[in-house]
């Protein structure tokens, strides 16, 4: 079962191959994130600001990073999506936890 994480802001690495947005990380993310939940290994989607540029970009959380070759061509995580950079977040295994409500 895949958990929905909502993260407004994550630090995240600089990636070198950024480009100019064409659209709104928020709205790339809610046209995406459907199909991004999906995919092997992916346990949510996020927004994050590039450490080195500043930029806005898509974060997806995985259990752990898979090397592209071994991945199935439809598992693989996007460079980018409608010109917003994404970036993998390797996170481990998110469980939900009862807080006692």
């Amino acid at each position: 079962m895949h958990t929905a994480i909502d993260i407004t802001y994550v630090a995240v690495p600089h990636h070198p191959h950024g480009e100019a947005s064409r659209v709104d990380a928020h709205q790339a993310r809610s046209l995406h994130e459907g199909r991004l939940m999906r995919l092997a290994n992916v346990t949510g989607v996020g927004i994050g600001r590039d450490d080195h540029s500043g930029q806005d970009v898509i974060v997806v959380f995985v259990t752990h990073r898979v090397p592209r070759d071994r991945l199935r061509d439809e598992d693989v995580v996007p460079d980018t999506l409608d010109g917003v950079p994404v970036r993998v977040l390797a996170i481990g295994e998110v469980d939900a936890e009862n807080d006692g409500t």
